[in-house]
């Protein structure tokens, strides 16, 4: 797997920051708690793999580096979505 550079390391951060900004003074407003975040981070996730997949990294790779870290995550996710329940 290739690394990308310090600047397209950057991009999908810029990307969301960007998103989010637009998200809570354009669209949403002080309502923002509510709104559409969700959005700005597939985007930005998208935004990545882009980067990725231009630098001739191979479909398959990324797709074990997703599965790796939301593994990773699930027991945590799972943890907050218990303690909702209380």
């Amino acid at each position: 797997m290739k690394t990308p550079s310090l600047f397209q390391s950057f991009i999908p951060i810029i990307v969301l920051i960007t998103l989010l900004i637009i998200n809570v003074r354009f669209v949403y407003g002080d309502d923002s708690l509510s709104g559409a975040n969700q959005i700005a981070l597939l985007l930005s996730s998208v935004t990545a793999i882009i980067i990725a997949l231009l630098q001739g990294n191979k479909w398959k790779y990324l797709m074990e580096g997703i599965v790796k870290s939301i593994t990773s995550a699930l027991p945590a996710i799972i943890i907050l979505l218990l303690m909702s329940l209380i």
